[in-house]
């Protein structure tokens, strides 16, 4: 009758090149798996390669987006201020110096005449807090600004 015996291997990886190769080897798909997730968030959908030029064009693209997204909240914030009816100087001025120190850090170009009247119609509602400016004229300047901000 046979026995048969089970053969056991042990390893040892406390060697220090065994242990920098498999800490390097970990690092590396770390890296890679790193790699592929930000590549997979930054590429554009149809999965191809951009030029340098194409590269500028999608991230001047997307902080347009961004921005004109910033201006229409803008907008949203002094008309809900404005709606709520409350000539308040002190709320007034809060919104209208939030909202201008949002166009102040904006970048696109494309984008100035609409940020002008987004200030324009931050002035109007700032005054119109004070008292110093008509319901018809705050009115004009938001719808303008709205219109801007589409």
């Amino acid at each position: 009758m046979t026995t048969r015996r089970k053969v056991l291997m042990e390893i040892d990886l406390s060697e220090t090149r065994a242990g920098a190769w498999t800490l390097g080897v970990l690092a590396l798909l770390v890296a890679l798996v790193v790699l592929g997730a930000l590549g997979r968030t930054l590429t554009p959908h149809d999965g191809r390669v951009l030029t340098w030029s194409e590269w500028q064009v999608l991230k001047e693209e997307r902080l347009y987006r961004r921005e004109l997204g910033q201006l229409q909240q803008a907008v949203d914030a002094l008309a809900a201020f404005y709606e709520a009816g409350e000539k308040d100087p002190i709320r007034g001025q809060y919104v209208a110096s939030q909202v201008r120190r949002m166009l102040k850090d904006q970048q696109v170009a494309v984008l100035e005449s609409r940020r002008q009247a987004v200030l324009q119609a931050a002035n109007a509602v700032e005054k119109w807090s004070l008292g110093v400016l008509s319901d018809a004229d705050v009115r004009t300047a938001l719808e303008r600004a709205a219109r801007a901000a589409k």
